[in-house]
């Protein structure tokens, strides 16, 4: 029996410990070569070098479009590439459509998602759906971009829908009940829309020589639609907005004392919230960040934020008309942003109350620091995903998922108090002598569209197979729909 031989029980056992040891060996290997494929190495097999690679995805809307890489075709979008680092020019076609580029240099073990592309057809085709013989004092569409609520032009308190989804547009007017508005006074105009979350309510600004009402319009029931101010008969509101977008509960802004108070048209109740106010913002249900007047001190304003009955102090910024102001959340981070048009700094922070909290030295710091001349506006985009700040001749963009910044010059000449502002979450665009222009937030793919009036930018329905555009023609103002999504035929 060989396991009573001592010499053949340890040549079994040398044999045993080679084997485990080549095991082990190619255990390793195979788990060298696991760890530097996943963190993007290959080996190139006519060098025999290791190299990187990097994964590039493609989307585009409409589809499908031709990939090109490098002059290089890649068939068709949706589409999935690991490829060595390096620069790459990107390319997409479809017949009948302007072609989108984007230039990048990827890196190893990262991943490009372009899947943002946006392509416009060559020609823009537009049909009438309604001519009106003036222009609309406001036309506003609803959050899910199904609804336009447009007013009729010398018919004071009456409003066309129109249902952007149907294949049809279709049109259907309402008409608020006579003792919801003020009639007295000259000059009546409509402004400064915004809409409930349920889609259905319209806050609107009514404003007229000599007075000023709010009032939430019901589109699906009129008769149900409430003049928020007449409820308040001895509060001198200066501006309202929606708490948390519903419709039934505010935060009014009362100018002449500073003063933001919260009200409820169900319950009637007033409950004064903030004092010394300048300017603010509100988001969801407990939190508004504001700038507060500093005593004694005229040149400067401290920003703050209301979070949940606590106040805490941001920073202090240059006292000036208006501020920016804004919070928005992605990817389950909140993001805070408040600057100053006095010297074009815009700070951004991420969970502000929370490093406040966590700091020892109760402070927020932020995680960048935009900077502009001439700076307008600070806007998220529809995804919150970037924050751009303009001016009269730059814009700054922040892009939260990459924490990357990108800045470009642009031309556009943009009218008194219109702005760059966000068509979707990739894509900016603005009224520049007299047409909309449109570009990617890297300032990449340019495009001209469509003659613009008054800074009535066009607007999309749900899927973006649509847009709509009110346009003056010889002696109407027509409201035009053009159709992105072709036929290949087409």
């Amino acid at each position: 029996m060989d396991f009573l031989n001592p010499t053949k029980k340890r040549k079994k056992q040398y044999q045993l410990f080679i084997g485990y040891a080549l095991m082990g060996l190619a255990l390793a290997i195979a788990t060298f070569l696991v760890v530097i494929f996943t963190l993007g190495f290959d080996i190139d097999p006519k060098t025999g070098e290791v190299i990187r690679k990097g994964l590039i995805v493609v989307d585009t809307h409409p589809e499908p479009a031709n990939i090109t890489i490098n002059g290089q075709s890649k068939g068709q979008t949706k589409g999935r590439f690991t490829l060595p680092e390096g620069q790459y020019d990107i390319k997409l076609e479809r017949e009948g459509y302007r072609p989108w580029t984007r230039s990048l240099i990827l890196e190893g073990s990262s991943i490009a998602q372009l899947v943002y592309a946006f392509m416009f057809p060559v020609e823009l085709k537009p049909t009438t759906i309604f001519s009106y013989e003036q222009q609309p004092e406001i036309a506003t569409q609803s959050p899910d971009r199904r609804w336009y609520l447009v007013s009729q032009p010398g018919e004071l308190g009456t409003f066309d829908m129109y249902d952007l989804n149907q294949e049809t547009t279709q049109r259907t007017q309402i008409t608020l009940p006579p003792d919801t508005l003020t009639l007295t006074g000259e000059k009546h105009t409509f402004k400064d829309a915004e809409w409930s979350t349920d889609n259905r309510h319209i806050l609107i600004n009514h404003v007229w020589s000599g007075g000023s009402e709010f009032i939430v319009v019901d589109r699906a029931e009129p008769l149900s639609s409430i003049n928020v101010s007449k409820l308040y008969p001895d509060l001198p509101i200066t501006s309202i907005t929606l708490r948390d977008k519903r419709a039934d509960e505010f935060y009014a802004y009362i100018a002449s004392s500073k003063t933001i108070a919260q009200l409820s048209s169900e319950t009637g109740d007033i409950t004064v919230l903030l004092r010394n106010v300048t300017g603010f913002k509100p988001y969801k249900d407990t939190t508004i960040l504001y700038a507060k007047q500093i005593a004694d001190d005229a040149k400067n304003v401290e920003v703050r934020m209301l979070d949940d009955g606590e106040d805490y102090a941001i920073r202090e910024i240059p006292a000036a008309k208006a501020y920016m102001l804004d919070l928005a959340e992605y990817d389950g981070t909140l993001y805070v942003v408040a600057g100053s048009p006095a010297d074009g700094k815009l700070y951004v922070y991420e969970e502000p109350v929370q490093q406040i909290n966590d700091s020892i030295r109760n402070q927020a710091v932020p995680l960048r620091v935009m900077a502009v001349k001439n700076a307008v506006s600070a806007v998220f985009s529809q995804n919150a995903r970037f924050i751009s700040l303009h001016g009269s001749k730059e814009v700054v963009i922040h892009d939260s998922e990459e924490v990357k910044q990108y800045r470009y010059v642009h031309d556009i000449q943009l009218a008194p108090n219109q702005k760059i502002t966000w068509m979707d979450g990739h894509r900016l665009y603005a009224v520049d002598e007299g047409k909309t222009v449109v570009f990617d937030f890297d300032g990449s793919n340019r495009q001209e569209l469509i003659e613009t009036d008054r800074g009535y930018l066009p607007i999309f329905n749900r899927d973006y197979e649509s847009m709509f555009q009110l346009k003056a023609a010889e002696d109407t103002v027509d409201l035009l729909r053009i159709n992105i999504l072709l036929t290949l035929n087409n």
